[in-house]
């Protein structure tokens, strides 16, 4: 489902085919298309923001499993050198 932008004009036009005066269903129209701004985060922008944080999780992954590897071999020759 997409990003749902209010269009002023046809909140308008539903407001006063409900009943309201045009002056409010202008003001009405003009406060939910402003609520709605940029500030608002879409489907897209939050599948934008998953993807970035699965490939950023998935690259710490790696190097945590390389510091392991890396903690593995040190702790590996310390061994050797102390028997």
């Amino acid at each position: 489902m997409g990003a749902a932008m209010i269009d002023p004009l046809r909140t308008t036009r539903r407001l006063t085919d409900a009943g309201l005066e045009q002056r409010q269903a202008e003001a009405l129209a003009s406060v939910l298309h402003d609520l709605r701004g940029p500030s608002c985060a879409t489907n897209a922008d939050l599948s934008l923001m998953v993807s970035e944080l699965t490939a950023s999780l998935e690259k710490t992954k790696v190097y945590i499993i390389a510091a392991q590897v890396l903690v593995s071999i040190a702790l590996a020759l310390a061994l050797k050198f102390i028997h």
